[in-house]
C-alpha cells in the first residue's frame, strides 16, 4: 500500500516483493535446509516524534506513527535480501520472522531471521 510521505512523494514500505525470501516452510523439494540467516538493524525515534506522539496520546488522538518502523523493517529486508544474494546467489530464505525491539524508547531495533535454504547437490550420475 503506496502512502504519501510528508514531503508529498509516494513511499512504498508494505510491500516487499522477492522470489527469494518467504515467511511459509519451504516445499520445494529442489533445495534443502543448510542453517539460519540473520540480520539486525536499528533506528533512532526522533525526541520530538516521540514526545508528540505520547503528547497526542494523552488525549486519546492517534498520535503513533509507524514510519519509522516501516522504513526500518524495509531496511532489514534489502539487508537480508543482500547478504543472501553476496553470498549464496542461488539460495533462498523460508521460514522468515521479524521482531521488533524497543527497550530504549528513543531506537527501534528489527531482528530479521529465517530458514537459510540452498539447492540440493543431485547426485552425479555415472
Amino acid at each position: 500500500m503506496a502512502r504519501k510521505n510528508k514531503g508529498g512523494g509516494i513511499i512504498n514500505t508494505h510491500i516487499y516483493q522477492s522470489d527469494k525470501i518467504s515467511t511459509q516452510t519451504n516445499t520445494d523439494t529442489n533445495f534443502v535446509e543448510t542453517g539460519v540467516i540473520h540480520v539486525c538493524e536499528s533506528v533512532a525515534i526522533g525526541f520530538l516524534r516521540g514526545a508528540a506522539t505520547g503528547f497526542l496520546n494523552i488525549f486519546g488522538k492517534a498520535g503513533f506513527d509507524n514510519t519509522r518502523f516501516d522504513e526500518v523493517r524495509n531496511t532489514a529486508l534489502v539487508k537480508i535480501e543482500q547478504v543472501l544474494l553476496a553470498k549464496y546467489p542461488n539460495g533462498k530464505i523460508s521460514n522468515l520472522r521479524i521482531d521488533f525491539t524497543t527497550i530504549d524508547p528513543q531506537l527501534i531495533t528489527v531482528n530479521l531471521y529465517g530458514t537459510l535454504m540452498l539447492p540440493r547437490v543431485k547426485p552425479q550420475s555415472v
